[in-house]
């Protein structure tokens, strides 16, 4: 893929119940020159394993310090 043209940003807390659909859905777009960055916010749930699942379609970035902010503050 060429240098992407848009990005999408998804930011995620304890978001296990809706993720996949969510990622699932931004990936199958026709349009592919795009790229997906998910900001988790320390997840206690499963969000973290789904993303890393992901592999190399998706970059995921997490909170250094651990989070638990909330989905807002991954922004």
């Amino acid at each position: 893929m060429s240098d992407p043209k848009v990005t999408v940003i998804v930011s995620c807390y304890n978001s296990e119940k809706y993720i996949r659909q969510a990622l699932d859905s931004i990936l199958s777009q026709d349009y592919d020159r795009f790229q997906v960055i998910a900001i988790d916010d320390g997840s206690t749930d499963s969000t973290a394993s789904i993303l890393k699942a992901y592999g190399d379609r998706i970059i995921v970035l997490t909170h250094s310090d651990g989070g638990n902010y909330g989905q807002f503050a991954a922004l």
